[in-house]
C-alpha cells in the first residue's frame, strides 16, 4: 500500500512539472522569439528541452537557418539600396548607381522573406508541441479519501 501511494504522488508530482507552453511573440530588439511560459528561451535552448521529439527538433532546426541566411542577406541588401538612396537624396554628391540599390533592394526583399519562412517554421514548431502535450495539459487527476465497507482508502479519479 505504501509503495502504490508513493508511486502515485510520484507520478502526480512528474506530470505536473513535465510539458510547458511555448509561444512565439513579438521582441523589439530581435524581432519574433520564442517564450516558455512568459520567459525567453533560445532557439537551442528549445532544441535541447525537445530532444527526442525528431519533427520538432527539425523545425527548430530549419526556422533557425532561415532566420540567420535571411539576416545575412538582408542587412546588406538594406544598407545597399539605403546608400544609394542617400546619394540620390544629395544633390551635390556623386551620381547614384541604381544597379546596386536595385540589387540592395531585391537582396533585402529575399532576406526578409526568409526570415518570415523561419518565424513560420518556429511558430509550427511551437504549436505541434504544444499540441503533442496537451493531453498533459488536461490531466487533472483528485485524490480524495474513501471510506467503504472494506476500510479507509484513497480513491483517484481523472
Amino acid at each position: 500500500m505504501k509503495k502504490l501511494l508513493y508511486l502515485t504522488t510520484c507520478m502526480i508530482s512528474f506530470l505536473g512539472f513535465s510539458q510547458t507552453k511555448w509561444d512565439v511573440k513579438s521582441d523589439f530588439w530581435s524581432g519574433k522569439a520564442l517564450y516558455e511560459n512568459g520567459s525567453k528561451i533560445t532557439v537551442s535552448e528549445a532544441i535541447e528541452k525537445a530532444k527526442g521529439q525528431e519533427t520538432i527538433v527539425n523545425k527548430l532546426k530549419a526556422g533557425r537557418t532561415n532566420r540567420t541566411i535571411g539576416n545575412i542577406i538582408a542587412y546588406p541588401g538594406a544598407f545597399a539600396f539605403g546608400y544609394t538612396l542617400g546619394q540620390s537624396l544629395n544633390s551635390n554628391g556623386p551620381k547614384p548607381n541604381w544597379g546596386i540599390g536595385g540589387a540592395g533592394a531585391g537582396l533585402m526583399i529575399g532576406g526578409l522573406i526568409l526570415e518570415g519562412s523561419g518565424n513560420k517554421k518556429l511558430r509550427e514548431a511551437a504549436q505541434e508541441h504544444n499540441n503533442l502535450n496537451k493531453t498533459v495539459y488536461n490531466f487533472q487527476p483528485e485524490l480524495n479519501l474513501y471510506c467503504s465497507e472494506n476500510g479507509l482508502g484513497f480513491r483517484m479519479t481523472f
